[in-house]
């Protein structure tokens, strides 16, 4: 055989090994990608119970009342920095005259704070009320030290007379859960994620845009370490439910509707459900969908009618 038919032998081989493989290829394409059709990753839905907490902000009022020196000289504190419980006629501090040394006490029972942060005097309801948003502080609380010369009729601290009611006005989301709470005339808020749910009284409400401005009786709640900021940042806590939890991602939009691609009889079928995102890229279904039932884990990839093999 000459070299040139040898050759063209060669070329016509490999062609055909090409065409081979590539149609070996393409039809191993074909199986795969109709593997991944029937056989898409699922889910079940898992049972769960799960709290609706929603971070908000509040502003804290209460009654209070600058403690002046009657005299001039250097101040010692009894309890330098730190709000504390005080009875009437309590010594709070000692001033040092230079000749002698002479007792300053509260004239009010209630707690006593050795600073003060410029609002009071200034820091009314009606003004928070009335405003849209965060209310401005004239400068931050100030703790007065120990040794610190003052003049006759500088103030030593404030006096918070007690007993008194705690109260707070504050902007809430106005989610279906808290507009029943609001209406019903009682609001549960927890002042830390682990902490217990406290009921608060609404003193007054209004409805503004998305939101409820509420006007809360924090009773019987008031400690002494909420005197040196008048902010409280506390979660509104709306009661536990029963719902199940799926991968987020297997949550859609379709034509405007939330839901999930169903696995019945295996066939995908399209169902809307009510619900909420959380925390590690899982939702909660409260309505629509049932514990155990098989969901599409990527739903975006589902489609009405599809057939999946979940064996």
């Amino acid at each position: 055989m000459s070299m040139r038919k040898r050759r063209g032998f060669g070329l016509v081989y490999l062609f055909a090994v090409a065409l081979v493989v590539l149609v070996a290829f393409f039809a191993y394409a074909a199986w795969w990608f109709h593997y991944r059709e029937v056989h898409p990753k699922v889910v079940a839905a898992i049972p769960t119970v799960y709290a609706e907490e929603i971070l908000s902000e509040g502003w804290l009022l209460w009654h209070e009342e600058i403690l002046a020196t009657p005299y001039a000289g250097k101040i010692v504190y009894s309890r330098p920095h730190e709000a504390h419980r005080v009875f009437k006629g309590e010594a709070v501090a000692v001033i040092d005259t230079g000749r002698e040394r002479i007792r300053l006490a509260s004239h009010k029972a209630g707690y006593f704070v050795p600073g003060l942060d410029g609002a009071e005097g200034a820091w009314r309801f009606s003004e928070i009320w009335l405003g849209s948003g965060s209310p401005k502080m004239k400068a931050a609380f100030k703790w007065f030290e120990n040794g610190h010369a003052l003049k006759r009729g500088d103030p030593i601290g404030k006096v918070v007379p007690m007993p008194q009611n705690l109260r707070c006005v504050a902007f809430v989301t106005a989610t279906p859960d808290v507009r029943r709470s609001v209406e019903s005339g009682r609001l549960s808020i927890k002042l830390m994620p682990k902490g217990l749910p406290l009921s608060t009284e609404v003193l007054a409400s209004e409805e503004l845009v998305g939101v409820y401005k509420v006007y809360l009786s924090l009773s019987p709640y008031f400690p002494p370490s909420v005197l040196t900021s008048r902010k409280l940042s506390f979660y509104v806590f709306v009661g536990e439910r029963s719902g199940v939890e799926v991968p987020e991602s297997s949550v859609v939009m379709r034509n405007g509707r939330q839901g999930v691609w169903v696995v019945e009889g295996g066939v995908t079928t399209f169902r809307d459900v009510h619900g909420m995102p959380i925390s590690s890229g899982r939702f909660v279904v409260t309505e629509g969908l049932k514990a155990g039932e098989i969901v599409i884990e990527e739903g975006g990839k589902a489609k009405e009618g599809g057939r999946v093999l979940l064996w």
